[in-house]
């Protein structure tokens, strides 16, 4: 854990390290329920589009734990419930700064996304631009 350069990163894995194993236990009941009730979206939909982050991607030059604006967007419930995503470039926001396009599928739905993203691909060019410099 020495090895990892981010401070920040060192704290959350030494934090991780502390948690019993009951409490684990006990996280991974309340992780099941929580994904019987997200997987019930599925019911009314083949996949979710969304903005990947609900800001600009960070400069390069830049730490990404000095960003400026808070990142946001649809990680959590799908990393929770194992939903399969992909993010596609989708134009740039404020500074040139690149945004991306998430596409989100049901469990074992990377046969609806990934189609979703090459159709996207093939209709738009984000994806082979740079930005300025």
């Amino acid at each position: 854990m020495q090895l990892l350069a981010d401070t920040a990163q060192q704290a959350g894995f030494i934090a991780g390290l502390s948690i019993s194993a009951a409490d684990y236990i006990g996280a991974l009941r309340v992780r099941a329920a929580a994904i019987q009730a997200l997987n019930t979206l599925w019911t009314r939909c083949d996949a979710l589009i969304a903005p990947t982050l609900l800001t600009v991607a960070t400069a390069v030059d830049r730490p990404l734990h000095e960003s400026d604006e808070p990142w946001g967007g649809n990680g959590g419930p799908g990393n929770l419930a194992g939903w399969p995503s992909i993010s596609v470039p989708m134009g740039y926001g404020k500074l040139n700064l690149p945004l991306g396009l998430e596409l989100i599928g049901p469990p074992s739905g990377e046969q609806t996304i990934l189609p979703l993203a090459m159709a996207y691909q093939r209709e738009t060019d984000w994806h082979r631009q740079h930005p300025p410099l």
